[in-house]
């Protein structure tokens, strides 16, 4: 698939909104329950609310919907494995990229979404993605991310994927099935 120029899915607009305090703060304990920065869930909310009303044009509703389906169905493959799985997959996220990468469907969405080639590093349009794939994938599994010695999320770089890096995991539980 070319690249499409006119693909501004991922331009970025930076505003200040004044939210009442008592708003803010559920809106905060509700990132940090899925471990996401404040700002970044409320863009999450604010996408799903304008997707729902159809108040996008036509073009950018089915780049939009294309980022939604890709999400959607990596989240779909990683709760297959994660309950088809005897044993944890600290690595899933990346299992997970590979399996959507090899489908045809997913991976036309995605480059529709990115504007260019999935595979291709660079490319700025590819975090917003990447990183709603590993937090849904996250939320949908119960995970538990592994930590660093300082506390803090570890990272795995992985090559040959249209990821860059993941977060592996400790453990997960999707309803009983817990590994």
């Amino acid at each position: 698939m070319e690249p499409t120029n006119s693909n501004n899915a991922d331009t970025a607009i930076k505003t200040i909104l004044s939210i009442n305090d008592k708003v803010h703060a559920a809106l905060s304990k509700e990132a940090s329950k899925f471990g996401r920065e404040p700002n970044e869930y409320m863009q999450s909310v604010l996408t799903e609310h304008v997707m729902r009303q159809k108040l996008l044009a036509a073009t950018d509703h089915k780049i939009m919907q294309a980022y939604l389906d890709c999400v959607a169905f990596a989240v779909k493959v990683a709760m297959r494995q994660a309950f088809e799985g005897k044993k944890i997959n600290p690595a899933i996220t990346q299992s997970v990229a590979h399996e959507c990468a090899a489908d045809k469907v997913f991976r036309e969405k995605y480059e529709l979404y990115v504007g260019g080639d999935m595979f291709r590093h660079g490319n700025p349009r590819k975090g917003t993605i990447n990183r709603e794939i590993g937090f849904r994938i996250r939320a949908a599994i119960n995970g538990i991310v592994k930590k660093d010695a300082n506390g803090k999320a570890a990272t795995v770089k992985c090559n040959g994927e249209f990821i860059q890096s993941y977060t592996p995991m400790e453990s997960y539980d999707i309803g009983g099935a817990s590994t």
